[in-house]
């Protein structure tokens, strides 16, 4: 057909097949979001999973990649200590290193500057569940103090005024043709 004669409209919603977005071509897109707070009283270099949430994703090809961007919002109450994020499939870590020694696991880290501010961490890992059934995706933290409260979406005084403010977490799943 000439240039210009088959356009959007004409189009069925998802009319490309697998077999023609080819290797490398995004095949789906799935985000979470929540705006929800959480809040958690750590033990040092403890991973816990209770300010996590669940980006749920159906791969259609077990040869299928999966990127995942993670932006989580949070503060602590505590300054000088490292806060670490690792991702989790199914609630079991993966993409981490081994944990060498006493030295804790983690995917994303941050030194704390300032207790109590409301941070963003954001980092990309690519997964290969090598299945078509659902996978849930989420996240585990940690922090090297005992006696810390870590909290997602929000400052830690949380006071109603414009100096603070709420904030929004995201995990998207991207599965991309293997």
């Amino acid at each position: 057909l000439p240039d210009g004669i088959v356009d959007t409209d004409m189009l069925a919603a998802k009319a490309a097949k697998l077999g023609k977005i080819g290797d490398g071509g995004i095949i789906q897109v799935v985000e979470a979001k929540t705006t929800t707070e959480a809040a958690h009283d750590s033990v040092a270099n403890t991973n816990y999973s209770s300010l996590s949430f669940d980006c749920n994703i159906t791969p259609i090809s077990t040869s299928s990649k999966i990127i995942l961007t993670y932006s989580i919002n949070f503060c602590t109450e505590s300054v000088a200590r490292e806060v670490s994020f690792r991702p989790t499939r199914g609630g079991t870590p993966f993409n981490t290193n081994s944990g060498d020694g006493a030295r804790h696991v983690g995917t994303a880290s941050r030194i704390i500057e300032y207790a109590g501010s409301s941070e963003t961490i954001s980092w990309t890992c690519v997964d290969s569940p090598n299945t078509t059934s659902q996978v849930t995706y989420g996240f585990q933290h940690s922090i090297m103090v005992s006696g810390c409260w870590i909290v997602r979406n929000r400052s830690f005084t949380n006071t109603n005024n414009g100096s603070h403010a709420l904030g929004a977490s995201f995990i998207t799943a991207m599965e991309v043709a293997g």
